[in-house]
């Protein structure tokens, strides 16, 4: 490469010789390590863009077997593989195709998914679903009132963790409440969140800083800091039952997993209970379900009815939190699309 020279950089220990070469301090050559750096070190910028373009290589290398009448990608959808009952897919897997949030939409590996002539995608996901179902299963007052009154949830966790009036919290703290917010509510502790902010949301936290917003964070949600205190109060519970009756054995899990084990688990009853809604109300009709991504659903509909459809796709996605979610309501993000990215 032009920046390190003859290094393999799918070498990690290539790449930690040649950084150290060149100054650069680091224990290894992970995400996490090395994206706080980008900003300082050219070299890491550009180790960090040439992994993120072959990794989109690698994934439309996988998507190349196209049906050669179908003119489609056949995935295998399996609704039982996870212990926690989410969906599972493969050959290829289009569970894990990223958003590219930060390039164009052309660049994006979703734009290469789009409808048959005539057709457009009405494309629909649970907003903030995981966290709606957290406040649902830990009762915690103040999640619930939020979800109730439409407010943002992110900008109020900045406001009460970075003791700032809401309506002054700038885009970079209320991106930091995200990684807040997402990180806690399964129980990770404050190296955990310090990397996890880096890494996933770009945001730099030192161990002191993640800290010190760990223990306000739950004076914030005190329902949060109790059901992770009963979790710690019962560690040899070897099975949960889902509110629509599904037994699910998770013996011999961490503490992070027994957290995250019902919340995943009532998500996936819930894209399941509206897919088989949405099934029967697509019928007669010139739409079909085509993917799903665990809270995400994709419907192929003929571009005449795609305003008919929208409504349906959306009504029965908030039928499904029926019985399911009692005190928290649910959202549905939607919009029609020429491909897979104009979400």
């Amino acid at each position: 490469s032009a920046v390190f020279g003859q290094v393999n950089l799918n070498s990690p220990s290539q790449v930690k010789q040649a950084l150290q070469a060149k100054g650069v301090k680091c224990d290894s050559t992970g995400q996490e390590v090395l994206k706080p750096l980008a900003g300082k070190y050219p070299q890491i910028a550009s180790l960090l863009s040439y992994r993120k373009y072959a990794a989109m290589l690698k994934k439309l290398d996988e998507l190349k077997n196209v049906h050669p009448v179908t003119g489609r990608i056949h995935p295998k959808f399996d609704p039982l593989n996870a212990y926690t009952g989410r969906f599972s897919c493969s050959k290829p897997n289009l569970q894990n195709i990223p958003r590219d949030e930060n390039v164009g939409v052309d660049e994006s590996i979703r734009a290469c998914f789009v409808p048959q002539e005539g057709f457009q995608f009405v494309l629909a996901d649970y907003s903030q679903a995981e966290l709606r179902i957290a406040a649902e299963i830990s009762q915690d007052r103040l999640m619930i009132k939020v979800f109730k009154s439409g407010q943002d949830l992110h900008q109020l966790t900045a406001s009460r963790v970075l003791e700032k009036p809401i309506d002054q919290i700038t885009s970079s703290e209320r991106q930091c409440a995200k990684a807040l917010n997402f990180g806690l509510i399964y129980g990770m502790g404050s190296s955990g969140l310090a990397a996890y902010a880096s890494s996933q949301f770009g945001v730099p936290m030192t161990e002191t800083e993640a800290d010190r917003y760990r223990e306000k964070f739950f004076d914030t949600y005190r329902g949060v800091r109790t059901w992770h205190d009963k979790e710690k109060l019962n560690p040899h519970r070897e099975e949960l039952r889902t509110r629509s009756g599904r037994l699910i054995h998770f013996a011999g899990k961490g503490f992070t997993q027994r957290l995250n084990t019902p919340v995943q688990s009532l998500a996936a009853d819930l894209i399941k209970v509206a897919l088989a809604i949405l099934v029967r109300k697509l019928e007669q009709r010139e739409a079909r379900i085509i993917c799903m991504i665990h809270d995400e659903v994709v419907v192929e509909s003929k571009k005449s009815i795609t305003g008919e459809i929208e409504a349906i796709v959306k009504a029965a996605m908030l039928q499904a939190g029926e019985g399911l979610l009692t005190h928290v309501p649910l959202e549905v993000d939607i919009s029609v699309a020429d491909s897979w990215a104009g979400k």
